[in-house]
């Protein structure tokens, strides 16, 4: 955490006067240029945040694969991306971006970024909604074209030479959208996907059949939002509740709670308090592992984070609860999912990264049990009449 409070400070305090500076600058010695699909050969991607945003983004990639089909395509991610974006086909090669690496060690970033220049990118995209870092790391590269997002406030417009205006109503898989097109691509289908390797989803059929028992419906639980995510979590014990009115209803349901590694004391505090119709299994490896268990379940309940949106990409419906955050722009895509939004006035709070409107954040536990349990029974009587509850 203090290491993250470094990176916000140095982000906010150095990063808006050296991109404001190297942005001005630069129009006196760098011309703008536009060039044409056959001069791109050499394409970089930076996506340094957010699981939840990188599924969001496979859309604009998979426009960007087809549009420049004959050209190499190169990643910067972090630790956060690292796993989700090896997952995807999209890429010729992944950098690993050791952030805090960087801040022990100056002298390693300026090492990575005169190999990042020595790469000569002809095109540098940036999916990065507001951290000025990188935008200094795509003015960086000295690529003649860089596209990223003027986000209000965030002073990053002056390090690119094209810019996509994000609207606080504009879904993120449209928004990403609009980076690839404003890059050349042709706008494409807003499906997310998932490449889960056959032996996971083997692995994960094997666990689930455990898990459900005699049961025939499986609900996934996902009660975390990651380590900053807390302000978006619904209560522990909002999840002990709901799951316990499920499996005393009927015991054709079992339930499932699933969570990181870090989120495993978590998981298994509300699983043994559900009682023996649950059980967790928090602690999936990979991104990959994690997508195959969500896909052999029948439904996901969770808040605003990565797994509603693992979730919508392998086809899960999701109860998808949102407190501080705006699900016309982070909400699950598709039409198989239902939205509960927090009844407090001041819900949605959040536009940008996590600037919440308060530090009480009081709107997920205003969420009751039985709203989401009428969402879930709702939704489970769709796939009941649909027969569509088999694995």
């Amino acid at each position: 955490m203090r290491e993250k409070g470094l990176l916000k400070f140095i982000d906010r305090f150095v990063g808006v006067p050296i991109a404001f500076l190297l942005g001005t600058t630069s129009r006196l010695w760098q011309p703008r240029r536009i060039l044409s699909q056959g001069a791109v050969c050499n394409i970089l991607i930076i996506k340094l945040s957010a699981v939840g945003d990188s599924i969001l983004a496979v859309p604009a990639w998979r426009s960007l694969r087809e549009r420049f089909c004959q050209s190499g395509i190169t990643v910067i991610c972090s630790s956060v991306t690292h796993d989700t974006l090896s997952a995807f086909p999209f890429f010729d090669d992944i950098i690993h971006l050791n952030i805090e690496k960087m801040v022990r060690k100056p002298r390693a970033l300026f090492g990575f970024l005169r190999d990042l220049r020595s790469r000569e990118f002809d095109l540098v995209i940036d999916f990065d909604q507001w951290m000025r870092m990188t935008a200094l790391l795509s003015f960086a590269t000295g690529a003649p074209k860089r596209v990223g997002f003027d986000t209000k406030d965030q002073h990053r417009r002056f390090c690119y030479t094209h810019t996509v205006r994000p609207s606080k109503q504009r879904h993120e898989v449209n928004s990403f959208m609009d980076l690839a097109v404003a890059a050349g691509a042709a706008r494409g289908s807003r499906e997310l996907q998932m490449w889960i390797p056959d032996e996971d989803l083997a692995a994960a059929r094997d666990t689930i059949s455990y898990a459900r028992r005699d049961s025939r419906i499986v609900v996934a639980f996902h009660p975390g939002c990651g380590g900053s995510g807390t302000p978006r979590q619904w209560p522990a014990d909002a999840f002990v509740n709901l799951g316990k009115k499920l499996t005393e209803n009927s015991r054709e349901i079992a339930v499932v709670v699933t969570g990181s590694p870090g989120e495993i004391p978590l998981a298994e505090e509300i699983a043994n308090r559900i009682g023996d119709r649950c059980i967790s299994l928090a602690g999936a490896q990979s991104i990959t592992r994690f997508a195959a268990l969500l896909k052999c379940c029948n439904l996901l309940v969770c808040g605003n984070t990565g797994a509603m949106h693992v979730a919508a990409a392998v086809g899960v419906p999701t109860v998808a609860l949102h407190g501080p955050t705006n699900p016309h722009k982070w909400g699950p895509v598709g039409d198989n999912h239902v939205v509960i939004q927090s009844p407090i006035p001041c819900s949605p709070c959040l536009d940008l990264g996590f600037d919440y409107g308060c530090t009480s954040h009081p709107c997920m536990g205003m969420i009751t049990v039985d709203g989401v349990f009428d969402a879930v029974s709702s939704r489970l009587a769709r796939l009941r009449s649909g027969d569509e509850v088999s694995l």
